[in-house]
């Protein structure tokens, strides 16, 4: 486990699928994702963490 501790890593986990629920309309469809958080993401601020997440949906719509 490189992500800290359990509740680290449970409040990552909440974190990520409250932007995804956030975002859920602009996500595009055909997609299934596998996020694997690397050490140091439990420290991002919430902004942080939503902009990282933003830029990888936007990486993905480009190229797809």
């Amino acid at each position: 486990k490189k992500i800290g501790k359990a509740h680290i890593r449970n409040k990552l986990k909440r974190r990520i699928k409250a932007w995804f629920h956030q975002h859920k309309n602009e996500l595009p469809s055909g997609f299934k994702l596998n996020l694997i958080a690397l050490p140091g993401a439990g420290e991002l601020k919430w902004s942080q963490l939503c902009e990282e997440l933003c830029e990888l949906i936007r990486h993905l719509t480009q190229s797809h």
